[in-house]
């Protein structure tokens, strides 16, 4: 924080311990302290976030990007080189900051992206993200709630991507001070038990998704039986789970079921 508001590195301030602030630096700095010790997130402070080595424009109202949701980058891109399309087209579904549709098309240049958010705030930050890393003519953008924006449309994309909301309302009380008091709740909580958005995206994107082709949904460490419960009644068969850094299961990737497969309950 310090070195944001001198507009200096974590290094040259260790380097400097002469440096003092003006009045105005001052005033800021003690502001910015007294809101943390309210919880307030440093990322909103800042007004950036990492993410994929890449700096993402954040702030209050969207959800700030997570490392651990790299993860689903990866696995996208992995899943898109093995499709080997020439115009691979990929729905990112509540899409926030932006971070997942920017960072895919930043490095696939010949992606193009869908991204849909119920928020107009999150999307008018997705769209500076999407400027700032200069791929904003590959990313459209749509208002709207899960995908109700895609209504009416006959195109199929190739691969969704969604990072869902998944905390049970139960669960409020279990989540950091500072995401339950200023990250957006329509971004972090699910329901009465944390599978509303997954119900929803297992059961209608089949009629946007072209056959055979990757769902990749990042999922809570502990949820992976529940969602792949609810993946089997909807005609999905799982076909890979990976885990992050921490060896938590934090990706599923899953496939619609063939006819000839049948479905469990």
């Amino acid at each position: 924080m310090l070195g944001s508001i001198l507009g200096r590195s974590r290094a040259y301030l260790l380097a400097h311990p002469e440096v003092h602030l003006d009045a105005a630096q001052a005033a800021r700095w003690a502001s910015w302290l007294r809101k943390r010790a309210e919880h307030y997130p440093v990322q909103y402070l800042l007004g950036n976030q990492e993410f994929y080595g890449r700096s993402f424009a954040v702030g209050p109202g969207v959800l700030i990007p997570r490392p651990e949701t790299e993860l689903l980058v990866d696995v996208c891109l992995e899943r898109l080189d093995a499709l080997a399309l020439p115009d691979p087209k990929v729905l990112d579904v509540g899409t926030g900051s932006g971070a997942i549709a920017v960072t895919l098309a930043a490095e696939r240049p010949r992606l193009r992206v869908t991204a849909t958010d119920i928020s107009r705030r999150a999307l008018a930050v997705a769209r500076r993200n999407a400027a700032r890393h200069g791929c904003e003519s590959r990313i459209e953008f749509l208002e709207g709630r899960d995908l109700t924006p895609l209504e009416g449309r006959a195109a199929r994309w190739d691969l969704v991507v969604s990072n869902p909301p998944y905390v049970a309302t139960a669960d409020r009380d279990r989540v950091d001070r500072s995401v339950a008091a200023y990250e957006p709740g329509a971004a972090v909580f699910a329901g009465r038990d944390g599978m509303e958005m997954y119900e929803t995206l297992l059961k209608e994107c089949p009629s946007v998704m072209k056959r055979s082709r990757p769902l990749v949904l990042e999922i809570d460490a502990d949820a992976r039986e529940r969602v792949c419960r609810l993946a089997r009644r909807w005609s999905w068969r799982e076909v890979e789970v990976r885990t992050d850094l921490a060896g938590l299961q934090r990706c599923v990737v899953l496939v619609r079921r063939n006819r000839s497969e049948g479905c469990d309950a």
